[in-house]
């Protein structure tokens, strides 16, 4: 008899056991995919038949995201830091800003909400399409496949893969890609006829200040056509 009554507060005791090693598990789960703060590290590479261009060792190499809550930044760098192309979402407007730094200059242009980024300008946003095909994990990162088919015939379609297990808020917006449910860990642009390949290295969880999200001193207000014609004569040689 004795046995029987210390089996009931045995096995409940094991299921409380049980049920909390459970909510701990879930609770370090949700902590890592549910990162609201932090950068991500993209490296940039290009189709082979680049390496002709005498000029293609000052194409960006590297990107990075900084994120908070709905504030963004997102930067391009070249390998010796020619120049820094650069776009910014700030959570209190509906507008956003393209920076870029080269040289001695220092321009920034204000857009708003309805624009899309320059890199993007003639893509539409009602080309995408959603595969459950080719899963991939990405940076440690659970990823779905999405396709975007170019207006231009001549552009081949362009492959997405995206993942909802991180916290950015509208991951995607004044792109065509808006409406992919998710952050692009890698993806394809297509900008002057080239292809740029980006891929997700690494997601840092990490604080940042407020003013990372601000304009820096210094910069000058310039129009997009500057900025493109800028950018066109680094790519173009």
């Amino acid at each position: 008899m004795k046995h029987k009554k210390l089996a009931k507060p045995t096995l409940t005791l094991l299921a409380i056991s049980l049920l909390a090693g459970s909510c701990v598990q879930t609770e370090k789960k949700a902590a890592e995919r549910g990162i609201t703060e932090g950068t991500i590290v993209y490296n940039i590479t290009y189709p082979q038949n680049l390496s002709s261009n005498g000029m293609s060792f000052l194409f960006p190499t590297e990107m990075k995201i900084n994120f908070s809550d709905r504030n963004q930044r997102a930067t391009f760098k070249s390998n010796f830091s020619i120049y820094n192309l650069e776009f910014i979402h700030q959570n209190e407007v509906d507008s956003f800003y393209t920076l870029l730094k080269i040289l001695e200059k220092r321009l920034y242009v204000p857009s708003d909400r309805e624009s899309t980024l320059f890199l993007f300008n003639g893509a539409s946003k009602q080309n995408i399409r959603f595969s459950d095909e080719d899963p991939r994990v990405i940076a440690g990162f659970n990823c779905q496949k999405a396709i975007y088919t170019p207006n231009n015939p001549n552009y081949p379609n362009l492959n997405i893969w995206y993942t909802n297990e991180i916290g950015i808020e509208d991951p995607n917006r004044n792109t065509p890609f808006e409406m992919i449910p998710g952050l692009m860990l890698e993806f394809e642009i297509v900008y002057q006829n080239i292809i740029f390949h980006l891929k997700a290295d690494k997601v840092i969880e990490e604080s940042h200040p407020a003013e990372i999200f601000n304009i820096p001193a210094g910069y000058e207000a310039t129009t997009i056509e500057e900025i493109e014609t800028l950018i066109k004569s680094v790519m173009n040689g």
